[in-house]
């Protein structure tokens, strides 16, 4: 099998990946919840908030995530099939980027459950009514 379709390939995989995860996490979320107190007339509360943190950053890391791995796994291909130096440069810069992609989405994760941790702790202390 020839480098192009080999790339081809990837790309096709990571465009289908890219398309369907988001239908996978949509189908997965609980319509039922806190849209039917908003339409009810009752006030939005501290849960709520922690529940729409915690679900949107679940969802974007996710994501984010997925496309970190996506691209640590074409610069392997791609350092794997280079012929010269400059295109095994050019994977390993791809590596290295992808890796640092993958560590500032963790350390995103980590920052939005802290803040949902003070949230949902300043509702469990009543420090906001």
């Amino acid at each position: 099998m020839n480098k192009k379709r080999i790339l081809q390939i990837v790309a096709t995989t990571a465009v289908f990946t890219m398309m369907v995860l988001p239908m996978v996490a949509f189908g997965a979320i609980d319509t039922s919840a806190p849209g039917d107190d908003i339409d009810s007339g009752k006030s939005i509360g501290l849960g709520d908030v922690k529940t729409f943190i915690q679900d949107a950053a679940t969802w974007l890391l996710g994501i984010a995530m997925t496309i970190a791995v996506i691209i640590i796994v074409v610069s392997g291909i791609m350092y794997m099939t280079a012929g010269d130096t400059d295109r095994a440069k050019t994977a390993k810069k791809w590596l290295w980027n992808g890796i640092w992609g993958a560590l500032i989405v963790l350390a995103v994760g980590l920052i939005l459950a802290t803040i949902a941790g003070l949230v949902s702790g300043a509702e469990n202390k009543n420090l906001i009514q």
